[in-house]
């Protein structure tokens, strides 16, 4: 306590005697910008004392920040008034890059040279290319950066130098001229290999046999690498020793692999530990198809990834333990991670107000990593309740399985609708870009009107029973905010409807968009969707059975499903057919902000017969788009072009979710 009561004067004093510094010579707006961006490095030098090391480190500093601003001929002079450091800036001209340039003959265009040169800069300093400052340093890390892309492209005999730097005294651009000697390009030959049998060899071989007498780039290269282990991974030499030396002779690359292939494993056992709630059976049966059988690490690894992606397990660690008998043992370390979330989310759209929801999931529903789901929904609209469950490794295979059950009421404009229903379904996901999913389903839903007629409404007390087919191919950049790709669904079912009414359906819906990014800030969006019901009875074929249209997803012009034929009190009647084609323009303003201008037409038909794509209803207009992790939100505006008796002259539409 004693010397506590000693050292806190000491504390106290040195407090009072904190370092100011004080940087002159240069703007008021210039030294605000230093002084922020020093603080960090000078919070030791301005908390003690002022002394003449400190305020020679405090000028270093500065003088770095400078050069790294641009400010090539800069120099910082510091003395000390009392407690205070004052650092003298002589700063001088500000110099950016400017143009860079080769006389010599080379695959690289204008702008190509100019990106590879700048890479170093902009990802070491956070600059873009338009405004970077000149930094001396960076001109041999662009200069040596130009040469490796060029040897990674297969000019492995390539060399770059500097032939000057000239500044342009009216712009303060320092242009950059480069000698590029390319070279030839070089090709790759057939690998050699030393420690394994011909018979292996040949094997191997076959497994790259277009990419021999391709260019010899580092893509290749590591492409044949990669293959090369993967082969003894597969085939039972998880322990296989693979070295690998790159010849380049005569404009040809030569891959020298020597190998120790070592002994080969068969899978027995696997060993979960570290699991609590999740059955061990459950975990193993991921790896069970490997068992008694050459080991394979690829599939092992597949199976891991799939424990992972389930998300229930924060750490699966697998580790292949060798036997002397020729057999291998899989320890898999598991840790758990938290499963079980609650959670409540609020929204609002302009059809249906004012969202309300509640949410339940279970990822490893009794232990058997079985996902439980459940879900209570208000709207402007109506209500939803839903419980579902997941087996998401039906069978073993990348099939998963869902049974959900669910009770709506909604109601949509002219009449309101009860609905109570249970639904199984398979999906099967084959690549990461194609879905499958086969439904079968069930319910029975009630109708009810005050301003449609009994024909116009069709059966109101029904069962709808249902099996269909739903296939994805989602080939975009984002699923959330996509800006690029094609994305394209393919629903048929086959329906019966009993009840007031009894007749059948079959029904197909197409859906297809495309995006083409243009550049950095432009990109467009193409649709064309198409649906079809036939009903053996077109006059049974219940109202929420139909296709409607219109709205945020449609014809922009209209609200939402109030595109096509319509009751004698106005209300929407759906249809047996219809189709939307839209073209829209997207820009990037600033930041998450866009706006775009779009072009719809399509038409709702009551009979499938009468489907038609001429004399289509037709809109244009803006929309104003911010881009949140969430997904887009959007506030459009759509003019009716061609606008009919009793229809909207124009529509205003707020959302959140992407675009079609």
């Amino acid at each position: 306590m004693k010397y506590l009561l000693s050292i806190i004067p000491l504390l106290f004093i040195s407090l009072l005697q904190a370092a100011e510094v004080r940087i002159v010579g240069i703007d008021e707006k210039s030294r605000v910008i230093f002084e922020d961006q020093l603080k960090p490095r000078l919070q030791f030098i301005s908390a003690r004392p002022a002394t003449s090391w400190r305020a020679d480190d405090a000028a270093f500093y500065l003088k770095r920040l400078l050069l790294r601003r641009g400010y090539a001929k800069s120099d910082v002079q510091w003395s000390i008034s009392g407690n205070t450091i004052i650092l003298k800036v002589t700063s001088g001209q500000r110099y950016f890059y400017g143009t860079v340039a080769t006389r010599s003959t080379t695959t690289l265009d204008s702008e190509a040279l100019t990106n590879y040169f700048y890479q170093p800069l902009v990802e070491g300093e956070l600059v873009s290319i338009k405004n970077a400052p000149y930094i001396q340093e960076y001109t041999d890390k662009g200069v040596t950066n130009v040469e490796n892309f060029l040897k990674a492209s297969a000019f492995w005999k390539a060399k770059v130098t500097l032939v000057k730097e000239q500044l342009d005294p009216s712009t303060g651009r320092m242009n950059v001229l480069l000698d590029i000697d390319q070279g030839q390009l070089h090709i790759l030959t057939r690998p050699t290999f030393k420690g394994i049998s011909p018979a292996t060899q040949q094997e191997i071989l076959q497994l790259f046999p277009d990419i021999v007498g391709q260019a010899s780039t580092t893509e290749n290269i590591v492409k044949i690498n990669a293959e090369v282990n993967s082969y003894f991974r597969r085939t039972g030499y998880h322990f296989a020793k693979v070295d690998v030396e790159t010849l380049h002779a005569n404009n040809r690359t030569t891959l020298a692999f020597t190998i120790n292939q070592g002994r080969r494993y068969v899978l027995r056992n696997i060993k979960v530990h570290g699991n609590r709630d999740t059955e061990t059976k459950r975990i193993a049966r991921q790896y069970k198809n490997l068992v008694n059988k050459t080991y394979d690490a690829d599939k092992a690894d597949k199976a891991t990834n799939k424990l992972l992606r389930s998300g229930i397990f924060s750490k699966v660690i697998v580790t292949p333990q060798p036997q002397d008998d020729g057999y291998i043992d899989l320890d898999i370390e598991i840790e758990e991670g938290k499963s079980v979330t609650t959670s409540t989310y609020v929204g609002t759209d302009s059809y249906e107000g004012l969202i309300l929801g509640l949410s339940y999931s279970d990822l490893n529903f009794a232990g058997k990593m079985w996902q439980l789901s459940a879900r209570g929904e208000y709207t402007g609209r109506g209500l939803l309740g839903e419980v579902g469950i997941t087996e998401p490794f039906f069978l073993g295979e990348l099939v998963s399985f869902n049974v959900r059950g669910f009770a709506l009421q909604r109601s949509p404009d002219g009449y309101e609708k009860y609905e109570i229903g249970t639904e199984g379904s398979w999906t099967w996901q084959p690549t990461d870009n194609y879905s499958l999913r086969a439904y079968l389903g069930t319910g029975f839903v009630s109708t009810s009107s005050g301003s449609m007629t009994d024909e116009e409404l069709g059966p109101r007390d029904y069962v709808n029973t249902r099996i269909g087919l739903l296939q994805n191919l989602d080939l975009r950049n984002d699923p959330i905010l996509p800006s690029d790709g094609y994305n394209g669904e393919l629903l048929t079912e086959l329906g019966s409807i009993v009840g007031d009414a009894t007749t059948s359906y079959f029904k197909i819906d197409v859906n297809n968009s495309y995006r083409y990014s243009i550049n950095d800030k432009h990109y467009l969006i193409s649709r064309f969707d198409v649906g079809v019901i036939t009903p053996a009875e077109s006059a049974k074929l219940p109202i929420d059975r139909r296709f409607f249209s219109g709205g945020t997803n449609s014809v922009r012009s209209f609200d939402e499903r109030g595109l096509g034929p319509r009751s004698n009190a106005g209300d929407p009647l759906g249809g047996e057919a219809y189709w939307v084609g839209s073209a829209e323009l997207v820009r990037r303003i600033k930041g998450p902000i866009y706006a775009s201008l779009f072009y719809d037409l399509g038409q709702v038909y009551s009979q499938y017969e009468d489907l038609s794509f001429s004399n289509p209803s037709q809109a244009i207009g803006l929309s104003a788009r911010i881009h949140l992790p969430i997904g887009p939100i959007r506030f459009e505006y759509g003019y009716n072009l061609n606008r009919q008796p009793k229809e909207p002259q124009g529509t205003f539409h707020f959302t959140i979710g992407a675009s079609f």
